[in-house]
């Protein structure tokens, strides 16, 4: 894809508002042209997959959790060969620390982690104590983000500057295992792999702007950073969809989000919304209003209860899909420091319709 080009050949059938950024970059509009979607640059290739990743990965790009355990982020770790840049929200699971640890002290690959120091706590999560301090000890570099955002909520691991793995899932115990004392079950996630050199090299720019508090701003269309621009992007993928909309949801208390949502159910849009009852509290749900909104509008609101339900995905016409960090909480899509990525992959699409359409049952 050709980025001199102000006509870049990508179709979201939106356009894409660039938000002013905190830097005072001039206020810009990316025009997007109304394309067919399989003109979105793929983020990774079977053939890259197989020759450049570790052996077993998924030819598709596209991890499912918690089938695929904590083993892609070991896989991933143990592969590098030069340099690991990681961002992670919870960062506690012992194995995963383990090796990173490990890796580091052979002295051979350089670890930079973005880190978000202090995590919400709620009655579902876990208890886990955070590694940071040993880490620090161990001489792996940890930084945490500016005070600009109010979180660092993304999770990314970048390999030898090659290849990248951006997923909806944390990296602690509960979410690969569940917590028994609880009755937690599993985190239903979902990561996808990038082998786009073009968008690999962007991923590397931004994770070191963020450690080192530099203000920029990617014009990648197929990045949905956050906050930047990912509630316009997400507030008109919803408005452009014709067919149907899918969404996975940890928290979904925006009530623009859910008006639009709504207001494509009223126009005869298959909206079908997954999420789980009571996701934060064990008295309190304060997603139920906007539940409410989207069933009275005609769209149907699932409530799942064999996984956690912490994935971020939406599937607008079978076309296009986000897979992210971002919930559909005003914090999160205003202030929080956020990362997913756009696909019109078939494969990848189809392979998460399969399992909406299995965890809904």
């Amino acid at each position: 894809m050709n980025y001199k080009n102000s006509k870049c050949r990508l179709s979201l059938f939106i356009f894409l508002i660039v938000i002013t950024p905190p830097s005072g970059v001039a206020e810009e509009i990316v025009k997007q042209e109304h394309l067919s979607p399989q003109v979105i640059d793929s983020l990774s290739t079977e053939q890259d997959i197989q020759q450049n990743l570790p052996e077993g990965w998924p030819k598709t790009g596209l991890l499912v959790f918690p089938e695929a355990g904590r083993d892609p982020w070991i896989k991933a770790i143990r592969s590098a060969k030069t340099s690991i840049k990681m961002a992670a929200y919870r960062l506690s699971d012992q194995a995963i620390v383990d090796t990173l640890v490990a890796i580091a002290q052979e002295g051979k690959v350089k670890v930079s982690l973005l880190i978000q120091p202090e995590t919400f706590q709620h009655d579902k999560s876990g208890t886990d104590l955070s590694p940071l301090k040993m880490l620090k000890q161990k001489g792996i570099k940890v930084y945490h983000l500016s005070a600009r955002f109010n979180q660092a909520h993304y999770k990314m691991i970048l390999v030898d500057e090659k290849w990248a793995m951006v997923s909806s899932g944390n990296l602690d115990a509960s979410s690969f295992d569940g917590i028994k004392d609880i009755s937690n079950e599993p985190c239903r996630d979902f990561a996808l792999t990038v082998t786009n050199a073009a968008m690999v090299k962007e991923l590397s720019r931004m994770f070191d702007a963020d450690i080192s508090d530099a203000r920029t701003w990617s014009k990648h269309p197929q990045l949905v950073w956050g906050p930047d621009n990912q509630r316009s992007i997400f507030l008109q993928m919803i408005t452009s969809a014709k067919k149907s909309i899918r969404i996975y949801q940890q928290d979904f208390q925006d009530v623009g989000l859910a008006q639009a949502v709504a207001g494509a159910a009223r126009a005869g849009v298959n909206v079908e919304v997954i999420m789980m009852p009571f996701p934060f509290s064990k008295k309190e749900d304060k997603n139920i209003p906007n539940q409410d909104l989207i069933r009275n509008a005609g769209g149907k609101v699932y409530l799942h209860l064999r996984h956690y339900m912490h994935a971020k995905a939406m599937i607008i016409d079978d076309q296009i899909m986000y897979v992210g960090s971002c919930n559909f909480y005003p914090p999160s899509l205003d202030q929080t420091r956020e990362l997913g990525l756009l696909t019109s992959s078939r494969e990848q699409i189809e392979e998460v319709t399969t399992i909406f359409e299995k965890d809904r049952s």
